[in-house]
């Protein structure tokens, strides 16, 4: 009976062990998706310093407003915010969070 195949096994896998020997930071897409996939960019207010607030539900829980610099949960903090663009950066990473488009019904 063959042993079962792990994913930890793969190539993809194998090369990113290399790569963290190597000493390379650079974050997993893996990482990226399942951070990205917790919050969401409901509304911004910004002035064209690049300082306002940004409107952001984490988790699936109620919104709240964030300010420009303030941490939004754990590492993650609002770095920058544009007219439908919030950014948020953790030691190792960044996430853009784009407002979703609107109804044009």
């Amino acid at each position: 009976m063959a042993a079962p195949i792990s994913m930890a096994d793969s190539p993809q896998d194998a090369g990113a062990s290399v790569a963290r020997a190597l000493g390379h930071t650079a974050p997993s897409v893996k990482q990226e998706i399942s951070a990205s996939s917790q919050y969401k960019l409901l509304g911004v207010i910004s002035s064209v310093s690049g300082q306002g607030s940004a409107l952001i539900a984490t988790d699936g829980q109620l919104p709240k407003a964030y300010r420009v610099g303030q941490t939004v949960q754990e590492d993650w903090t609002l770095k920058s915010l544009s007219a439908t663009k919030a950014l948020l950066k953790s030691s190792s990473q960044q996430i853009e969070l784009v407002l979703p488009e609107l109804d044009k019904r």
